[in-house]
């Protein structure tokens, strides 16, 4: 039997919501990891569509771009399984947000370092941390 949902997953993230939401409800699903998708998500950024890592910056950009950063440092200690430089189109539009003025002075603000989507580290906000 196949399940009508499913779950595409990054543990301790987003999705979590949405698990509990599905367990709450007994409603039967299955689930797959986010990296398994990267190949798909790579596919589409190196496909020259206006909507990501096209011509002009999109919004799909600037959200994209934080989600690889997050993928490079969370969970501490299980990264090892992402490589940004093996998804090329990615790459270049890490750069590319990182390269603009925004994301500098977003970057700054949270402390985030000076590549914080090509070469992430830990923040170190200059204004504390949240944890």
């Amino acid at each position: 039997m196949t399940h009508p949902y499913r779950l595409h997953y990054a543990p301790d993230n987003a999705s979590l919501i949405v698990r509990l939401a599905l367990q709450e409800l007994g409603v039967p699903f299955t689930t797959l990891l986010v990296d398994r998708h990267l190949a798909l998500l790579e596919a589409q950024a190196a496909s020259g569509h206006a909507w990501l890592n096209g011509a002009k910056i999109s919004a799909l950009d600037l959200y994209v771009a934080p989600l690889l950063r997050w993928c490079a440092l969370y969970p501490p200690g299980e990264t090892a399984w992402f490589d940004l430089q093996r998804h090329p189109a990615l790459a270049a539009l890490a750069a590319r947000v990182e390269a603009r003025d925004s994301a500098r002075i977003a970057a700054m603000a949270e402390g985030l370092g000076h590549r914080p989507f090509t070469q992430p580290q830990l923040p170190n906000p200059p204004e504390g941390s949240a944890t």
